[in-house]
């Protein structure tokens, strides 16, 4: 998990790197708008599901969390793979869809989450 989580951190580093300061030039437009943006996207949803399935405390809302993880990253690869050099892109089209797949369950993980918080205080 360390590793992924070191990876993940790398990628995102190098994609801010290349939005603040213009890493590896315009030539890198691609590599970090597609492929750089989709894994760190992946990973994420990938150590979500991980915490999930090794770590029983708050497993359903992380569950829910990986869920809606793997929603927008199946989003943002849809987009990838047949949406991004399209023009005029098609509004609504099924990233579209799949992007808004993230709000319900992490709305309902965040309560789970929350209301663990609470009933620890004692309220």
């Amino acid at each position: 998990m360390t590793a992924l989580l070191a990876v993940t951190g790398v990628l995102l580093a190098g994609y801010a790197a290349h939005a603040l300061v213009d890493l590896g030039g315009s030539g890198a437009d691609g590599l970090f708008l597609k492929w750089v943006n989709d894994a760190i996207v992946i990973l994420a949803a990938g150590a979500c599901v991980w915490r999930a399935i090794r770590v029983a405390h708050q497993r359903w809302a992380w569950g829910l969390i990986g869920v809606g993880m793997v929603s927008w990253a199946a989003g943002n690869i849809w987009y990838s793979l047949f949406l991004i050099d399209v023009d005029p892109l098609p509004v609504p089209s099924v990233a579209d869809g799949l992007w808004l797949g993230i709000y319900l369950p992490v709305y309902v993980a965040i309560v789970l989450l929350a209301r663990d918080r609470v009933r620890g205080l004692g309220v």
